[in-house]
């Protein structure tokens, strides 16, 4: 599972490079304006129709940024939602971004992976993981029922040891009983034979 996801994650590493190849990180401001996709949308837009190329570059750092946090703390349905909205708007827009960023090799690109960025895989982890809980819940569950089950078998046990126990000792009391009621009865044999002998009868 780790290594599925840190393939979805590797696939979604849109890094931005500048034209001198090195690579650039987004900036340190607040992400709030574009984890809503509708002020995203709307501070695209407004970019985008200002003709601000650097401005619609540095929103789309943080787009990048955002969508691989979502990925890395597994939020799959919110990667797949956010990612799926970014396809359509990046559909539509694609060639008025092109036009403002200069046709920009370090954005096109961005563009085409974003194009490229498989959702189904999203769906996939998403329900691989929810599988896993599912056999989870139940392993936990079936040890429960083991746990108890021995439980009640150790108790049946103890039980029936202790029915036993009690059942020896009455045997052995009542055969005590027996035993001695024997010897009462042969002392009275005998010492009756030895009166008779006495009076020679």
């Amino acid at each position: 599972m780790r290594k599925f996801l840190a393939m979805i994650a590797a696939v979604a590493a849109l890094t931005f490079t500048a034209c001198n190849g090195s690579s650039q990180q987004a900036g340190d401001g607040t992400q709030s304006e574009i984890a809503n996709f509708e002020d995203l949308k709307a501070l695209l837009t407004e970019k985008l129709a200002a003709g601000d190329a650097t401005a619609v570059e540095e929103v789309l750092q943080k787009v990048q940024v955002y969508v691989q946090d979502l990925i890395s703390g597994e939020k799959m349905e919110e990667a797949k939602k956010y990612v799926e909205q970014l396809k359509q708007f990046i559909s539509e827009n694609k060639a008025t971004i092109q036009n403002v960023t200069g046709n920009s090799a370090t954005v096109n690109g961005f563009l085409e992976k974003v194009e490229a960025m498989p959702t189904d895989a999203l769906d996939a982890f998403t329900s691989a993981a929810t599988g896993l809980q599912d056999a989870a819940a139940g392993a936990v569950e079936d040890a429960q029922d083991a746990v108890e089950g021995a439980v009640e078998d150790a108790q049946q046990a103890v039980e029936g040891a202790v029915e036993d126990a009690q059942k020896a000792a009455e045997d052995a009391a009542n055969q005590a009983v027996d035993d001695a009621k024997a010897k009462v009865a042969e002392g009275i044999d005998n010492a009756a034979d030895a009166t008779k002998k006495k009076l020679g009868l």
